[in-house]
């Protein structure tokens, strides 16, 4: 929708309000998944089975790909002196 245009259509709202949602129970269900099986008091690793390796290998990528690398980079002391260094100014 970006790179057509199309960012403030209706349909682009609807697809992110969305994907809000959705990202936010994932995350949310994920946690649970995390505190249950990582819980210091309990041993849960034979439960540790395919599914749930997919689901925290999912999720790994998923917390990459919606992480707010504009904040990191945008505000970094390091990434602003690259800038300098490279002669792009603002």
């Amino acid at each position: 929708m970006k790179a057509k245009g199309k960012k403030k259509s209706d349909v682009n709202k609807k697809i992110e309000y969305w994907k809000e949602r959705i990202e936010f129970i994932f995350e949310i269900l994920m946690a649970f998944l995390l505190i249950y099986l990582f819980n210091p008091r309990t041993d849960h690793k034979s439960l540790i089975d395919p599914h749930v390796k997919l689901l925290l290998y999912l999720f790994g990528f998923i917390l990459l790909i919606t992480a707010k690398w504009s904040t990191f980079i945008e505000e970094s002391v390091w990434f602003k002196e690259l800038q300098e260094t490279l002669g792009k100014h603002e």
